[in-house]
């Protein structure tokens, strides 16, 4: 709950409290990358090492929104291509600012901005439009004979709010 305490009276982003999702299949894709200190102090270098991966194996990047707390760490995959919800630049450059912005989008390879309400990335991997959180956050879908797996970001930030289907105070009223 929001209510339980310091850590979460705040939402800047630099705390490390995104979830970072490997989907191996045809492509291996890398969700949520991480905050700037997973990716600075190889944490998310020897996350993938455990499962015998390195940096460049990594097919593509794909974010959830550009919080810095889920995505500052693609600086670690240039040249890759990037998942990212339209409009969802928008919402990075009031935070971080065009000259950065421009920056990111320059270092990265094709930028694939998802519009669609569902976008097939590959088999049975699909991005979903899901705004509230910011104006771009997307999801993915995940599915396979046996189950299906959301992968929400922040789009559900506690289980209470999932389960009462209510949103806390870090969704902008206008999403």
């Amino acid at each position: 709950s929001t209510e339980d305490g310091p850590i979460f009276d705040t939402n800047l982003g630099f705390l490390p409290v995104a979830s970072t999702i490997l989907i191996r299949g045809e492509k291996n894709i890398l969700v949520d990358p991480g905050n700037y200190h997973i990716g600075f102090y190889s944490i998310l270098k020897r996350a993938l090492a455990s499962k015998n991966l390195k940096y460049e194996d990594i097919d593509i990047i794909a974010t959830t929104h550009t919080h810095s707390d889920h995505a500052a760490s693609i600086v670690n995959f240039r040249g890759k291509p990037w998942i990212i919800g339209k409009n969802e630049f928008a919402d990075m450059e009031a935070i971080e600012g065009k000259e950065i912005v421009n920056a990111k989008k320059d270092m990265m390879g094709e930028i694939i901005e998802i519009s669609e309400d569902e976008t097939k990335i590959m088999e049975g991997v699909y991005a979903i439009k899901t705004p509230g959180h910011t104006n771009g956050h997307i999801s993915f879908v995940i599915k396979n004979k046996n189950e299906t797996i959301l992968i929400a970001g922040d789009q559900t930030m506690t289980k209470l709010e999932y389960l009462n289907r209510s949103f806390s105070r870090w969704y902008p009223e206008t999403n």
